[in-house]
C-alpha cells in the first residue's frame, strides 16, 4: 500500500513539477503552434522569417509523416520557445535530433544553445542514451549545435 501511494504522489509531483525545461508535446498539435507561428512571421517579417516559415512546414510534415510512430517524439523547450522532433531509436540506445524549430516569441540569451544541448544531454545520460544531433545539418538551428558533435 506505501509503495503504490508513493508512486501516485511521485506520478502526480512530476507532472507539476518537472524535473528540466523539456516536455512532451502531443504531434497533433505541433500544427497549431506552427499555424500561429508562421502568421506571426509573415506580419512581423524579418531577413530570418522565410527560413523559419520553411522549417514550419517541414516540421508539420514531419509530424504527419511520423504520426503514428511510437519512437517519434516532439518535445516542447522552455514552455514552448522551441519545438524538438526527435527519433528514440531504442534499439542502438540512441536518440537523434531531427529537427528544431523556434518560437516567434523566443527571447535570445547568449547560453540558449548551450542550455538546450545540457538538457538533451541530460534526457540521454539519464536513460544511458546517446545523443546523436548530425540529422540537424538540415536545419538552420544545427548550425548553432553543429560545434558539439
Amino acid at each position: 500500500m506505501k509503495l503504490w501511494i508513493f508512486l501516485i504522489l511521485n506520478l502526480v509531483s512530476s507532472f507539476n513539477f518537472p524535473i528540466n525545461n523539456l516536455n512532451v508535446v502531443d504531434k497533433h498539435h505541433i500544427k497549431t503552434y506552427v499555424k500561429s507561428w508562421n502568421d506571426i512571421w509573415k506580419y512581423y517579417s524579418s531577413p530570418i522569417s522565410h527560413t523559419r516559415i520553411c522549417e514550419g512546414w517541414s516540421c508539420i510534415l514531419w509530424c504527419i509523416r511520423y504520426n503514428d510512430k511510437d519512437n517519434y517524439h516532439s518535445l516542447s523547450y522552455q514552455n514552448n520557445n522551441y519545438i524538438i522532433l526527435m527519433l528514440d531509436d531504442y534499439k542502438n540506445k540512441n536518440i537523434r535530433i531531427q529537427g528544431i524549430l523556434e518560437s516567434p516569441d523566443n527571447i535570445y540569451n547568449k547560453n540558449q544553445i548551450n542550455n538546450i544541448y545540457n538538457e538533451l544531454n541530460y534526457l540521454t545520460n539519464k536513460y544511458n542514451y546517446s545523443l546523436d544531433l548530425s540529422p540537424l545539418r538540415n536545419w538552420s538551428h544545427g548550425f548553432y549545435l553543429y560545434e558539439y558533435k
